[in-house]
This record gives structure tokens, sequence and C-alpha cells, in this order.
């Protein structure tokens, strides 16, 4: 097995994916099938941990059936700020997307994106925790899509502060959010050239 001097985990939303944006959208999409679906109100009740699987089946509705057509539906460029760009330069870096929710929205949210990078979704919503538990004789074991990688760090960029304060002390979280005063904070997802 290969051993990475280290693995960068991405988490998907508000962090490289324009999450309002695509809420508004799939509302949009959704609302044209049936006016009486209202994901954007939905959403907008509990914001950060919508579940849309859950949503959808109250409409007898399936995200297998939905994101083929929405793909095709829908020309929006969802990238976060500069996010493109910075995902462009990480070339030659393993980078693996850490994100929470439901294995197909988090698969369409990178489909949406054009991204080809390795997917882990979770339903832990303390990351930090998560990756603690991947920690196997000073390397950590990383799976997704039936491969295993190590690496000797992993440095986990999230908008949740939450997600970064259960880290091993060994990894470094950097928290991508204009409002922190944590202590890797950045407000421009650029500065994470400044740790790497």
């Amino acid at each position: 097995m290969k051993i990475f001097d280290r693995i960068i985990l991405l988490d998907i939303d508000r962090t490289i994916f324009d999450s309002d944006k695509f809420v508004l959208e799939f509302d949009k999409f959704l609302t044209a099938k049936n006016p009486n679906i209202k994901l954007k109100q939905a959403s907008d009740k509990v914001k950060n941990n919508f579940d849309f699987v859950t949503f959808l089946s109250q409409f007898e509705l399936k995200i297998d059936d939905l994101a083929a057509e929405f793909l095709a539906f829908n020309q929006q460029d969802y990238y976060l700020g500069n996010a493109k760009q910075v995902i462009g330069k990480l070339k030659g870096e393993k980078v693996v997307c850490l994100s929470y929710g439901d294995r197909k929205i988090q698969a369409l949210k990178l489909k949406l994106l054009n991204l080809d990078l390795p997917l882990i979704a979770t339903d832990n919503q303390d990351k930090g925790q998560l990756i603690a538990s991947w920690e196997q004789n000073g390397v950590y074991l990383v799976k997704f899509a039936g491969e295993t990688v190590a690496a000797r760090q992993l440095i986990l960029i999230d908008d949740k502060q939450s997600n970064l304060d259960n880290l091993p002390d060994d990894c470094l979280g950097l928290h991508f959010n204009q409002n922190s005063t944590y202590k890797n904070q950045i407000t421009d997802l650029a500065q994470i050239f400044d740790y790497l």
C-alpha cells in the first residue's frame, strides 16, 4: 500500500460548492415538476443539516431518478468563490472529498462541479472524531470506493469549526469561514497554500 506524506480532505458544502445556489436551482427544478414541492422553504428551516433524501421521499421522489435530469436541466456554475482555481492548483496532491450527507447527493454535487475526486460521504457529524478513528500504527488509513490509501498527515479543510475540534494533533484543520476566530482560519480558499 502506498503511503502518502499527506492527503487533503476537502469538504464540499460551503467550502468548494455553493450549496445555497444548489438549493435555489433544485427548488426551481422540482417546482417545475410539482408546484407543491417547496424545497427551499423546507431547507431554510433547518439550514445546514437538510436531508434531501427524506424530503424527496415525502413526494415519492428519489435522487437516483432525478440526478441525470437535473444535470441536463441545469447549467449553473456551482463553484464557491475561487474554488475551481484552487482545486486546479492542487494537481499532484492527493485530494479526497469528505462530506457529511447522503452519498448520492454529494456525488451529484461533484458531477455539477465536473470534479472526478474520490468521495467519502459520512453520516458522522464529527469529522475530527471520524478521522481519529482512521489512525493505525502512525498512519491514517483512508477508505473510499473500495480503495484504501495511507497518509502520515491529513489536512481537513471545512467550513464548520466543529468538524475540526476533535482532529488528532498531527492533522491540520483549516477553517474556511469569513467570521472565524479558529487558530487556522482562512477567509479565501487560496490561503490553503500557506499551509502546504
